[in-house]
């Protein structure tokens, strides 16, 4: 049970914090005035994905996954997920980034297999 908590709350920080970068990028205008209203929400999403995170983490020790490696990780990796899911560039990348993408997310998944205690 532990582990599905985790994972959900895991989830929605790494959905919040993907928003959050989405809007850092909206921020700044092309030329370069500030957007105080995207900001703003960056700065929201930000606050609500730590909060959830630091909720996840919680949850992720009782089911067992002490290591702030492995927790950062998975953070990680969902949360780049959300923010290439979000941007929505990747629905024009060619196959040399999907295949990057595949790379690093692999990698990553590797990192957290053989970091596990």
């Amino acid at each position: 049970m532990y582990t599905l908590i985790s994972l959900i709350l895991l989830l929605l920080s790494a959905w919040f914090d993907a928003k959050g970068f989405y809007y850092a990028g909206l921020t700044w205008t092309h030329t370069n005035q500030l957007s105080v209203k995207q900001g703003a929400l960056s700065l929201l999403f930000f606050m609500i994905g730590v909060s959830l995170y630091v909720f996840s983490v919680r949850f992720l020790t009782m089911a067992g996954a002490t290591s702030t490696t492995i927790q950062t990780l998975l953070w990680f990796v969902a949360t780049i997920v959300g923010v290439a899911i979000m941007n929505g560039d990747f629905k024009v990348w060619d196959t040399m980034q999907y295949a990057a993408f595949a790379v690093v997310i692999l990698g990553l998944a590797a990192l957290i297999s053989l970091s596990a205690h």
